[in-house]
């Protein structure tokens, strides 16, 4: 049986009558089936409908893993869940790969280890890798070598528009849809527009890397690249996915609150991420910020007499035992004494010591002069808080470790900043 892949370069206009699908669960060869795609996967594109083998048994990983491990590189990308239930998931692996295209699929309770220890997933290409390595690290703890990521090649050579749909716009003329961006990705079995929206993802990214390799080349600029994706990588490695942060029930709007108001929003914030969890349901789907500032005002205002009645509208949802459950928690708020009433949040940044003005404002200008020349965004170079810490007082060294500059970041920098 053939594995059929074609390049972004030919384009099967008679693949809107034809489409190929993956065996049952778990083969990975491909058969032909003369079945009408349904009308969103059509939408997608009229001339691509790339084949794949749809990974959901242990046995097809290990085949797609011994697939892998000669590979020299490996486009990459990952579909995650966050906006349709409480906590991050991992929902989708896809693969391009040896001309083949695999989308693994990590709730079907597959065993990932021999993924991960692949060697072949040493070397991959990303577009827009940040988010993708962190998450990778934190739920597997894998981190490749090495990484190129397109987006970052995208902003080193100008582009404006550096997302992927318009980098396959602009180097293949075709428009791929965005109709699937927010999808439920833990929806099984997983309908076959968004399966063919998700191997898009990956099935460009080596073309495109060889197009942007090519101007970086020319342009001299390949080495800031690798650099960059370096420093992706060992961010992936130091900085957590999803930090606990005590200070988190300080939402937006919180720092115009008294401590009489804050005392009833610290005790909202809890029993809305104690319900979204029992719900499973990402907790601005329980109560949005706003409601919950609007809610703590008016219930120190009305204290101590909190009833339903009394407050702003609440969800149509808040009834039964979420509704007694929620005004518990509003009638023990009340009940805290003032003197472990949470304080006001204090800004740092009113203290923190700042640079001479004119300094900075020479140093922006000689930033911005320096990205145009090399037709790069100036926050690339150096973004606000690096020309802030470069323009502070202190020895050039201690500089540079505040800015945390790249090499090629000091490079360009420092010689026209009168820094070395």
């Amino acid at each position: 049986m053939y594995v059929f892949h074609f390049s972004p370069a030919l384009r099967l206009c008679f693949m809107g009558a034809i489409c190929l699908r993956p065996l049952s669960a778990g083969k990975d060869k491909l058969s032909v089936s003369s079945a009408k795609p349904p009308f969103d996967y059509l939408c997608l594109s009229m001339s691509i409908q790339p084949p794949y083998t749809l990974v959901e048994t242990q046995d097809a990983l290990l085949k797609l893993v011994s697939l892998l491990d000669p590979c020299t590189e490996i486009a990459l990308d990952t579909e995650a869940d966050s906006m349709h239930h409480f906590k991050v998931r991992l929902c989708l692996i896809q693969i391009t790969a040896v001309g083949q295209n695999f989308i693994v699929d990590p709730l079907a309770g597959l065993d990932l280890d021999p993924l991960w220890k692949s060697p072949g997933m040493r070397n991959l290409i990303l577009h827009g890798s940040d988010y993708d390595l962190r998450m990778l690290n934190s739920f597997f703890g894998f981190v490749p070598e090495r990484v190129f990521d397109t987006m970052i090649a995208a902003k080193f050579l100008g582009q404006e528009r550096i997302g992927l749909a318009s980098l396959v716009e602009n180097q293949f003329g075709e428009v791929l849809s965005k109709a699937n961006q927010k999808a439920d990705w833990t929806i099984r079995p997983l309908p076959i527009d968004m399966k063919q929206y998700a191997i898009l993802d990956t099935y460009f990214l080596a073309d495109i890397k060889k197009k942007l390799l090519e101007q970086l080349e020319a342009e001299g600029k390949l080495a800031w690249v690798e650099e960059t994706c370096a420093h992706l990588i060992l961010q992936a490695k130091t900085a957590p996915f999803m930090e606990i942060d005590e200070e988190a029930w300080r939402i937006r709007g919180s720092n115009k609150l008294h401590p009489d108001e804050l005392v009833f929003l610290k005790a909202i914030f809890y029993w809305r991420e104690k319900e979204a969890e029992r719900l499973d349901r990402p907790p601005f789907k329980v109560l949005n910020p706003d409601s919950m500032v609007d809610l703590a005002i008016e219930c120190a205002y009305i204290n101590p007499d909190i009833r339903p009645e009394r407050l702003p509208r609440l969800p149509r949802n808040f009834t039964g035992e979420r509704l007694n459950s929620f005004m518990d928690v509003l009638l023990d708020a009340a009940q805290v004494p003032e003197e472990e009433w949470p304080t006001r949040e204090k800004r740092n940044r009113d203290r923190a010591p700042s640079p001479d003005s004119n300094r900075l404002e020479r140093y922006r200008e000689i930033r911005d002069h320096i990205a145009a020349e090399y037709r790069i965004d100036p926050t690339l170079l150096a973004n606000r808080n690096a020309l802030v810490a470069l323009a502070m007082p202190g020895t050039p060294a201690e500089k540079r470790q505040n800015a945390r500059c790249l090499d090629w970041q000091w490079n360009l920098l420092a010689p026209a900043l009168g820094l070395i």
